[in-house]
């Protein structure tokens, strides 16, 4: 997130936009294969019930983020971080 800002003001006056997408936790093969080997898979329910939205993510949540980033739809949108996170950071521990 440190490079955005100054990337996306360098990419500016040649309409290049910078943005970058922040995961919170994916549910990814990574998840399925520590269930596999034994780690407590109810850890990804806690975490998922941890977010606003009580859920993890998947893979496509964050492809659809960087889809519409790519697209000439956000063309105005540059220098931001997009937490992809289910609302993980609306919450103060």
């Amino acid at each position: 997130p440190g490079l955005t800002k100054p990337t996306a003001i360098a990419g500016a006056r040649k309409g290049i936009t910078a943005n970058v997408v922040a995961p919170g936790r994916i549910r990814t093969e990574g998840f399925t294969m520590k269930s596999r080997l034994g780690i407590d898979p109810s850890k990804n329910e806690r975490i998922g019930n941890a977010t606003a939205m009580r859920r993890m993510g998947d893979p496509a949540d964050i492809a659809h983020a960087i889809t519409y980033l790519a697209s000439p739809e956000a063309g105005l949108v540059t220098g931001q971080v997009l937490g992809v996170n289910g609302g993980l950071d609306l919450f103060v521990f």
